[in-house]
């Protein structure tokens, strides 16, 4: 127990009788450790249901910790608790950890629908947890969660100021990158060249 980053793990206990850890975070973060059911895991996401399958080959499934050093551990509790059955309000789901980050968890472990409706709720409560996020962020949050009409809103804002270049990256109308963490899907890209194209068709025939 003298290891100091050892006893800077939280121990979050979600399923008391739980027969799997999740070590999650970073040594410069904060890192939880969840105990959590495997079956629950296993309902919830189909990227952890295929790595606790016993009928693959992955190795996790015969581990009794598993752990994501490179996830947002906030952001994974929320996605756990509402897995397990615990529905947070808006306002201790989301402290200290953005819509954002959720939304890439979701989209890394195929999520999204255990989450979209609350995530829809805690909007329209209180619409103020998109503020601070880049115009990117919120396009990301909006396609992860099926945000239709804000997705087409923010997409088409973002597209009259940026375009795509060939490694997927948005720059701007003079060719500068411009400064997003997280790229967007690049079916998102496709579209967006696509339309620009169209757009542009368009005011040279007006």
């Amino acid at each position: 127990m003298g290891d100091p980053e050892h006893d800077a793990v939280e121990e979050v206990i979600l399923w008391p009788g739980g027969d799997l850890y999740l070590l999650v975070g970073q040594s410069t973060n904060t890192i939880k450790r969840f105990l959590v059911s495997s079956h629950v895991l296993q309902i919830a996401s189909p990227v952890w249901g295929a790595m606790l399958n016993r009928n693959n080959d992955w190795a996790e499934k015969k581990e009794k910790e598993i752990e994501f050093p490179g996830d947002n551990a906030l952001a994974v509790q929320v996605i756990l608790r509402l897995a397990h059955l615990y529905v947070p309000p808006a306002s201790l789901a989301t402290a200290n950890v953005t819509l954002y980050d959720i939304a890439v968890i979701c989209d890394k472990y195929d999520t999204p629908k255990l989450v979209q409706h609350l995530v829809l709720n805690w909007l329209l409560e209180t619409p103020e947890l998109l503020d601070g996020l880049s115009p990117v962020e919120r396009i990301f949050v909006y396609w992860t969660f099926r945000m239709q009409k804000e997705l087409i809103e923010d997409a088409r804002d973002l597209l009259l100021g940026s375009r795509c270049d060939e490694q997927g990256q948005l720059v701007d109308e003079h060719g500068n990158g411009l400064e997003v963490q997280t790229p967007l899907p690049r079916s998102f890209f496709g579209k967006s060249n696509h339309l620009r194209r169209f757009q542009q068709q368009l005011l040279t025939v007006m």
